[in-house]
């Protein structure tokens, strides 16, 4: 492998990893009629307006000067997904809550030098039962084949991959996570000001062609942490799968000055989709005031979204119950009823964290 492979090869596969916020890339967008101006002569990388494929000018010849003939190869970026999320959360009962299982350490894919992964025993005892359920929207034109949770450093988080559904066997679950370490490297892109975090992740294998995908217009469930932290707003992440992230160019055509201009990859992340969930997140002391600015912050951002009305009268009640927090509504009970999927994730979740009531049909 020549050396200017090795770089753009770093250069994309550190751009997979990578964990910054998405500014705007450092190189400019690609002219609609495909004709270069004058003043980016001498750029070779481009990305599209819609940010989902780069357009990259190489020798026409293989190994001819860069300065000479040039053809464009299209570098597709596989991040035309339309993720979504759907939460719930029990709390274990006490033969529950201990866990022992074997899982690869993480996606069989790195930056070099290439670590294979390896197969880890994970303990943990957990108060509560995370269950997700992963959807795909119809505007999509790419299937998701990994996905990842922010979690606090230091969490004991156990994933699972499957409940017994032979739809699942393909999926793995990994921890990727430093337990001892006061912060982590992965940011809460929709969660701003929270602190980083380490990653709890479901992906298909490398070598997974068949696996079942998240395609456009289709849900996956049966995915499931077992943690002793308490839930909070936190960020998820979507991807296609390994063996869908497929290159276009030829390693051979790669020159220097090319592969210096999609160096950029290594910093911004531009092949993964946000969303935002609830998640283990708080120990069982953490302040109140710390999870009162979390779900303060999660609540706004949904409805910024889309994904919650502003004027429905249970996010409104509960909004300011978190104003006025400790005070948690009239008598200390939330009177309006969740009437959708978002409402209920948040009155489960504010039961356990903040121990909020809820009146019901059984309230007197």
């Amino acid at each position: 492998m020549n050396r200017q492979l090795r770089i753009f090869g770093f250069v994309l596969m550190a751009g997979c990893l990578a964990a910054q916020q998405v500014p705007e890339p450092p190189v400019p967008i690609w002219p609609q009629d495909g004709k270069i101006p004058p003043e980016l002569q001498d750029r070779y990388v481009f990305i599209t307006s819609g940010r989902d494929a780069l357009m990259i000018l190489l020798p026409e010849t293989p190994g001819g000067d860069i300065k000479g003939p040039k053809k464009v190869v299209r570098y597709p970026l596989y991040n035309q997904l339309d993720p979504g999320v759907a939460f719930a959360i029990r709390e274990l009962q006490p033969s529950e809550r201990s866990l022992t299982y074997s899982s690869m350490s993480g996606p069989s894919y790195g930056v070099p030098p290439l670590r294979f992964p390896s197969m880890v025993q994970l303990e943990a005892e957990g108060d509560y039962l995370y269950q997700y359920t992963i959807s795909n929207g119809r505007a999509a034109k790419d299937a998701i084949g990994n996905w990842s949770l922010v979690v606090a450093a230091d969490t004991v988080a156990v994933p699972t991959h499957h409940t017994g559904e032979d739809v699942h066997a393909s999926w793995l679950s990994g921890w990727i996570a430093t337990p001892g370490r006061a912060g982590g490297p992965w940011q809460q892109a929709e969660v701003p000001g929270a602190p980083n975090g380490e990653l709890v992740s479901w992906f298909l294998s490398a070598a997974s062609t068949t696996g079942v995908r998240v395609a456009p217009g289709e849900s996956l469930g049966g995915f499931q942490i077992k943690s002793d932290r308490k839930p909070g707003f936190t960020t998820a992440y979507f991807k296609v799968a390994p063996a869908d992230d497929r290159s276009p160019l030829d390693p051979e055509e790669i020159p220097r000055e090319v592969a210096a201009q999609a160096r950029f990859l290594t910093n911004i992340r531009l092949d993964r989709k946000t969303g935002l969930t609830l998640g283990p997140m708080f120990t069982l002391d953490a302040p109140r005031a710390e999870i009162v600015a979390n779900f303060r912050a999660g609540i706004g951002r949904w409805i910024e979204k889309h994904q919650l009305d502003p004027q429905s009268s249970f996010v409104k009640e509960v909004q300011q119950a978190l104003q006025t927090e400790p005070a948690t509504g009239q008598d200390g009970v939330i009177q309006s009823q969740p009437t959708n999927q978002r409402e209920t994730e948040i009155m489960q979740a504010l039961r356990i964290s903040l121990g909020f009531q809820f009146a019901s049909a059984e309230t007197p």
